[in-house]
């Protein structure tokens, strides 16, 4: 995974630094040890490719964001620029409104619902830590939208984003969908309560004549299906939390985001 150059001196073998080649990362400090770096974030020497930087090329360049596992340099004056935050929002709202097409309206009709659903299959596949192809790509952001993954449009130009912003996102993110189908129903139970106060909470919740009951049935049906979505994501974030590298320097680093020791 290394290559040599001379120091000016090539007529002498102990004057020779190796250094990493093309897909492997190292530390000039100690260049006794490289590491390979799939996706061809490494370049050749000890420069990451366009777009990345830090331990084994795996951040955002400051100027640059990630967005469907593509590299994007920022709009404006760059990082933190009102070009910036506007382009984040847009890009969000973008990404929401495509997620609620794909998980709610388009699986509305059956034979679509059966097609998404074994898309999330392979999309669950393609969480696996194998040396993937990198004209999967697009496939891969297609994937991460069916399982509405947070890492699909990282915010890095208005914000440093990390494993720690997505692993809490991941988390709390399928709480807040479960609470936007669930609490219009629950508000307008406690509306009927309080116009009609001679009504049982009983009949107003679960009562076959009750319209409150039959939202309320809508919004757990439609919860358990955003749950089943969620979960792989949630369980890969969970699990790949647990697995760590070393490195030359003698810590240990988070797999799936190097900055985090």
């Amino acid at each position: 995974g290394y290559a040599t150059v001379g120091d000016g001196s090539n007529s002498h073998l102990e004057n020779v630094i190796p250094v990493p080649i093309k897909d492997y990362w190292g530390e000039e400090e100690f260049f006794q040890e490289f590491y390979e770096c799939g996706n061809e974030l490494c370049g050749y020497g000890y420069e990451c490719n366009n777009g990345h930087s830090g331990r084994m090329c795996a951040q955002a360049e400051l100027g640059y964001a990630k967005i469907g596992g593509f590299m994007w340099k920022c709009p404006g004056p760059g990082y933190q620029s009102d070009e910036s935050y506007i382009a984040t929002f847009c890009i969000t709202m973008a990404v929401v409104a495509l997620f609620f097409l794909v998980n709610n309206v388009l699986s509305a009709y059956e034979s679509i619902d059966v097609y998404f659903k074994n898309i999330r299959v392979l999309a669950v596949v393609s969480k696996f830590p194998l040396r993937w192809h990198n004209n999967l790509s697009p496939v891969f952001t297609f994937f991460d939208l069916a399982l509405f993954d947070v890492d699909l449009a990282q915010p890095n130009c208005i914000m440093t984003w990390s494993h720690r912003h997505a692993f809490v996102l991941q988390l709390v993110l399928p709480s807040m969908m479960t609470a936007c189908y669930l609490l219009p129903a629950l508000a307008k139970g406690c509306w009927m309560k309080f116009q009609h106060r001679s009504l049982t909470w009983k009949h107003i919740f679960t009562g076959a004549d009750s319209k409150i009951a039959e939202k309320l049935n809508h919004a757990i049906s439609s919860s358990m299906s955003i749950m089943s979505v969620f979960f792989p994501t949630v369980a890969t974030i969970l699990l790949s939390s647990f697995k760590c590298s070393s490195y030359a320097d003698g810590n240990e680093y988070l797999y799936v985001d190097p900055s985090f020791r």
